[in-house]
């Protein structure tokens, strides 16, 4: 993870859930151990599901992409996680789309073609033949 990244992870994960620098501190570290033992989304994901309502999820999302926009790209897999997490999180693809323009509008903007698909990232238009 880039510095800009971990920067954002930790300011976003300080603001959204009003911890100290301390805490969050200890939250990450947490979540590495916690990662290297990690083998899917779904685990996290219907424990989040439990605990959290909508907005929640939808906000989660949102600072998902926050975090990865931080140093102004996202990667196919990225794009990817976020989408699987979202989905898993009962988050729709228009709610995620959204999500994503409201931190990079000049970015989220879905070729033809490709609304209902779920990796759009650096997609070429889709081509259709005239009859």
């Amino acid at each position: 993870m880039s510095q800009a990244r971990r920067a954002k992870l930790h300011a976003v994960l300080r603001s959204n859930f009003d911890l100290g620098d301390l805490a969050t501190a200890s939250l990450l570290q947490e979540s590495v151990a916690v990662d290297r033992t990690a083998v899917d989304f779904y685990h996290f994901s219907r424990q989040l599901n439990q605990l959290l309502n909508d907005e929640s999820r939808r906000r989660l999302v949102r600072m998902m992409w926050e975090v990865v926009y931080a140093d102004g790209r996202v990667n196919e897999l990225e794009d990817n996680i976020i989408w699987r997490v979202a989905d898993l999180l009962g988050v729709t693809t228009r709610q995620r789309v959204e999500l994503r323009q409201q931190i990079a509008p000049e970015r989220a903007v879905l070729p033809a073609g490709l609304a209902g698909r779920h990796s759009y990232q650096g997609a070429a238009p889709v081509a259709t033949k005239s009859s």
